[in-house]
């Protein structure tokens, strides 16, 4: 009986038949899910003014995902959905300081791969000059030592479907009843990526003006 090449191989030297296993491949549900992503990105690549009814629907779709967006009108996702970005950001870059000023065109992250890392340093929020921003501050205190920039303390790493940087939208939870009395602030601590990293990016003039007004 002739065996299949791709699954046997054959000993002409002893007469023996051995059976090479073959790796499975994907799953349906692994496929599925790399096929949402893959569009989900290919929407979010495509400039708000020109993505489809369905681009939105699939960017809506995964902000609805995201406990902080839980109890979010579905309309306002769906403003959310048409406007919000996606960037790629390379390992190391940082995408804000410690005590950054938030303005409306400062930005939350949602992580679709990579990861990023929030550090807090305890010396710079207990410093008694308030002149000096995170960087001019510490360049002053990391000079002698020899190091580019001290971060702090790791206080917080963001994986995939993460959100960061929204709770420096607000005094407090988005889930506070009293959303009319929440006032922007700056920057909780410093977030860097620390590998290739790929996210979606929502503006705080969006989410501030849909979600709390």
């Amino acid at each position: 009986m002739s065996m299949n090449p791709s699954l046997s191989v054959a000993s002409s030297k002893v007469g023996i038949v051995r059976r090479v296993s073959v790796p499975s491949g994907p799953s349906d549900a692994e496929l599925l899910t790399s096929l949402k992503r893959t569009l989900l990105i290919t929407a979010l690549e495509t400039p708000p003014r020109f993505r489809s009814d369905i681009d939105v629907v699939m960017i809506q779709q995964h902000l609805a995902s995201l406990g902080v967006f839980a109890s979010v009108a579905p309309q306002i996702l769906h403003y959310l959905a048409t406007e919000c970005t996606i960037t790629r950001i390379p390992d190391g870059d940082v995408l804000f300081y410690q005590e950054d000023v938030v303005d409306d065109y400062s930005h939350a992250y949602i992580v679709l791969e990579g990861s990023l890392c929030g550090y807090f340093n305890k010396a710079f929020s207990e410093r008694h000059s308030r002149g000096d921003d995170f960087r001019s501050w510490n360049s002053k205190k990391t000079n002698a030592k020899g190091v580019t920039i001290d971060f702090g303390d790791l206080q917080v790493t963001y994986g995939k479907g993460a959100i960061c940087g929204i709770d420096d939208f607000y005094s407090c939870s988005l889930a506070s009843r009293s959303r009319r009395h929440l006032k922007p602030h700056c920057r909780r601590r410093s977030v860097h990526s620390q590998e290739s990293t790929t996210a979606i990016m929502l503006a705080k003039v969006w989410v501030y003006h849909e979600i709390i007004s």
